[in-house]
Formats: C-alpha cells, sequence, structure tokens
C-alpha cells in the first residue's frame, strides 16, 4: 500500500534483483479492489520473473489506513488466490501471509494445501494467532512443523 512507486517500479526493481543475482521475496495484498485479472497478472509476472519467496498477504483494515475492507475476501477467493499462485509458481515458496486467521476463517487449514509456509503470531501491523494455536492447526492437518523444537 503504497504511492510513491508504482506497478512497474516495483516490477523493474525485480528485475534489478535478478540482473544482481539476488533473490527476491515479493508477492501481493489481495482486498484492495483488484480484479481477478490483477491476480492472475500478479501471478504469471511473478513467475516470469522466477521469484522464488511469494507470499500472499490478506488486507486487514486498520483504522486511518486509505484502503477500506471491500467485502471480496471470502474463504473460497482467498484460496482461489493461494491455488493459482501454487499453479503458476510450482517452484516458489508460496507463503500465506498477513490476514488468513480472518479471512479464511474455518477453511484456514486448506491454505496448507497450496502453500508452503505461514507467517505466525504478527505481522507488521497486526497481531496473528499464537504460534502454538497455529502449530496445533497444522498437526492436526497431518503436516509437521519443520526444524522448530517448540511444538
Amino acid at each position: 500500500i503504497c504511492s510513491t512507486h508504482t506497478y512497474a517500479d516495483r516490477v523493474n526493481t525485480l528485475l534489478a534483483l535478478k540482473r544482481h543475482g539476488i533473490e527476491a521475496c515479493s508477492g501481493l495484498i489481495l482486498g484492495m479492489g483488484e480484479s481477478s485479472a490483477d491476480v492472475i497478472e500478479v501471478a504469471t509476472r511473478l513467475r516470469e520473473l522466477a521469484v522464488p519467496s511469494i507470499p500472499v498477504n490478506f488486507l486487514i483494515p486498520i483504522e486511518g489506513n486509505q484502503v477500506i475492507d471491500d467485502g471480496s475476501l471470502t474463504p473460497e477467493r482467498c484460496l482461489r488466490a493461494l491455488c493459482l499462485m501454487r499453479l503458476a509458481n510450482p517452484r516458489a515458496e508460496i507463503r500465506v501471509a498477513g490476514g488468513r486467521e480472518g479471512h479464511l476463517r474455518a477453511l484456514e487449514v486448506m491454505a496448507l494445501w497450496p502453500a508452503n509456509s505461514l507467517f505466525v503470531e504478527g505481522y507488521l501491523t497486526t497481531r496473528g494467532d499464537a504460534v502454538n494455536t497455529t502449530y496445533r492447526m497444522i498437526a492436526d492437518a497431518g503436516f509437521e512443523v519443520d526444524g522448530n523444537p517448540l511444538y
């Protein structure tokens, strides 16, 4: 959510990183009024740029933020976006990030199938579910938490 850089500026930054051998982490925030075509464009552009790490955030409306919740983030739309990212970027790490708890609701566990990882406990400006709650969900779904001695 930035008014000082355009989409083209973001793409040019990713191209510069690639030219210099730096692996990028670049994704998107859903729920800001984008169309399905916009999401498809981002997914395919990230594939073209061979971005190895793609965080998928879901807008968390915060008081004072100019972006408002447009009601488009149903659990189904969120899951479709994650699946699209996986299909378009089969070698990338798809990372479920901010807003997953609130927008995926009871279907949150289903995000584990298209994604490689979840952000846990907190995001830049908001808190997420506690680590133990997230780890329990992962274990209940039959997955293992890799390299974490806490759970």
